[in-house]
Order: structure tokens, then C-alpha cells, then sequence
């Protein structure tokens, strides 16, 4: 058994172990176990694999020219149907954590399938397409960085994936090759720079912010302003209530206004002359954040920074 702990699988507890595999044996399973669990990551790792025969089967690698790959794979060996290719790719790659050698090789040829699927085949279904994009983005957030560079299966031609996906001139698929690229110029090594994507591509735009936490963010929002006029712009008081700012607003799926609110605990930290490791683990949040708006070698440079508060 494992289970997920931020975006790491481990291997379960001994006593989860005691209490759960006698009802795994029994097929007792009790609704903590039937349910997937709710955190966010696992159910985009799962999500594919609802609703499909289980286990889907993970077929054997293709010898194919890597430009037909997909084609093959999603209109001859899964007869078109798109559900059936992620929910393969979805199984494939869980079952490839797991030390599946065939499996993780069958994951990686579908997926350099993908980064070459040409712009015809998004178009023939675009929701499919979508899908994939965050499925791919879902799983390489697993994988260590040194399995995302250039001269690896997750690495090598991603860049390929956005520009088809802006050649079908889809609105729905431009936006998800400027999410894909976004992504890769986060968490790839090797992607390649601003000045050389096309130019629809080289800034991410803002997605909608979550209304989920709106209250509690305003109602923080309003505490932090209070406090400041109170106390001035620079008093170490500020650094918990612009701390839950933060985590309020990255909640709301809001990380530009997380990343400026980093930006401005950071300068408060230092102005405060708070503990090394604590600017180190504000270094670090800061640096994850720029990830995700695919500032992958400003990221590089702020963990680095890190790094020196430590030592």
C-alpha cells in the first residue's frame, strides 16, 4: 500500500497496513478505501481511471516512428476512444512508480506520442487533448527534474506539444499549449527561453481566482491593512497575518498575488533580520511559486539563494 504525501508516494504505516490488507484480502474494503481521496494531485492522477474497466491493460511498448505513435495508439489499438488512451497512460505511469520497468516504458512512448502528435489529431477532438495536457502535468510533478530534461522520454521534445497545439488555431487548445509551455518552462530544465517561443506563449495568462476562500482572504486582506496602518509598513507583526495572505491567495489559485505577496514577506523578513532558515523556506515557497508561472530559471536562482542561508 502507499499512500500520497504532498506530491511524494510513500509506503504506508505498519498500522495501516495491520487494519487495511485483511479487508483488502476480504474484499471489505470500508468507504475510507472505496472513496478516492480527496487531495487534489491524486484525484488528477486517478481521475482517468473512473468510469473504465479496471485495470485498464498497459500494452507493450510500439517500435513505431515516434510521429505516428499516437495515432496509432489512440485510433487503431483504442479504436478512437479517448477515455480508454488516458485512462492506459494514466495506469501506465502509476504502475511505472511502482518499479513497473514495461509499464514506465509504454508511458514514455505514448507520451513522446503525444509531444508529436502533429495539430490534425487535437483537432479531430480537442476536449481529448486538454485532458492530456493536464494528465502530463499531473504526473511530471512527480518526477525528479533530472527525469525532465532534455535527454530523457519526459523531456526530450515537449516544446513540440505547445507549438502543435497553437497551430490548430483552436482557442481551447492555444490556451492549453500556453498552459503546457507554462509549465515546462517551470519545471523543465531544458526549455527553452522566452525570446524563443512564439510569441503567444511567453506569458502565461491569469487564470480566474477560486471563489472558495474569497471571504477568508478579504477578512485577512482587511486585518493585514489594519495592523499595517497601525504598526507601519515595515513592523515584524505584519509577517504572520502577510503569511496567511499568501497561503490565502495561492489557495484561491490566485499565484501572481501569492508570488507578490512572498516578494513583500521576504523584504519584510530581512528588514525584521528574522532567522536564516526561515528566509531560506521563504526563498523556497517564493521559488516554487515562480514555477508555476513557468519563471523555471528565476526558480533556479532562488533555491540557490536558499541554499546559502543554509549553509
Amino acid at each position: 500500500m502507499l499512500c500520497l504525501e504532498g506530491l511524494t508516494l510513500a509506503a504506508a504505516a505498519p498500522s495501516e497496513l495491520t487494519h487495511y490488507l485483511p479487508l483488502v484480502a476480504s474484499g471489505q474494503l470500508d468507504a475510507r478505501l472505496a472513496v478516492p481521496h480527496p487531495h487534489r494531485p491524486w484525484r488528477q492522477l486517478t481521475a482517468p481511471l473512473q468510469g473504465v474497466a479496471f485495470p485498464p491493460r498497459v500494452h507493450s511498448p510500439q517500435a513505431s516512428h515516434r510521429n505516428r505513435r499516437l495515432e496509432e495508439i489512440w485510433v487503431e489499438t483504442h479504436r478512437g476512444q479517448g477515455d480508454a488512451l488516458l485512462a492506459e497512460l494514466a495506469y501506465a505511469f502509476l504502475l511505472g512508480l511502482f518499479g513497473d520497468s514495461s509499464a514506465l516504458e509504454r508511458w514514455s512512448s505514448i507520451v513522446q506520442g503525444i509531444y508529436h502528435c502533429g495539430d490534425e489529431l487535437p483537432r479531430r477532438d480537442a476536449a481529448l487533448f486538454i485532458d492530456l495536457i493536464e494528465l502530463l502535468i499531473a504526473q511530471q510533478r512527480l518526477l525528479p527534474r533530472e527525469q525532465l530534461e532534455a535527454n530523457t522520454p519526459a523531456g526530450r521534445g515537449a516544446h513540440y506539444l505547445s507549438e502543435d497545439l497553437e497551430d490548430t488555431g483552436n482557442p481551447l487548445l492555444i490556451d492549453a499549449a500556453r498552459r503546457w509551455a507554462t509549465f515546462c518552462g517551470g519545471y523543465h530544465p531544458s526549455a527553452s527561453a522566452p525570446d524563443q517561443l512564439p510569441s503567444s506563449l511567453v506569458e502565461p495568462t491569469r487564470t480566474a481566482a477560486s471563489k472558495l476562500h474569497e471571504g477568508a482572504l478579504q477578512k485577512a486582506e482587511a486585518t493585514l491593512a489594519e495592523e499595517a496602518e497601525r504598526s507601519g509598513q515595515r513592523a515584524a507583526c505584519l509577517i504572520p497575518l502577510l503569511s496567511h495572505v499568501g497561503q490565502l491567495q495561492e489557495l484561491s489559485l490566485d499565484v501572481f498575488a501569492a508570488i507578490a505577496s512572498q516578494q513583500r514577506l521576504l523584504e519584510l523578513g530581512n528588514a525584521n533580520k528574522v532567522p536564516a532558515d526561515l528566509l531560506a523556506r521563504g526563498l523556497q515557497r517564493l521559488a516554487r511559486l515562480k514555477r508555476e508561472v513557468g519563471q523555471g530559471r528565476e526558480a533556479d536562482r532562488l533555491e540557490q539563494e536558499a541554499l546559502s542561508h543554509k549553509l
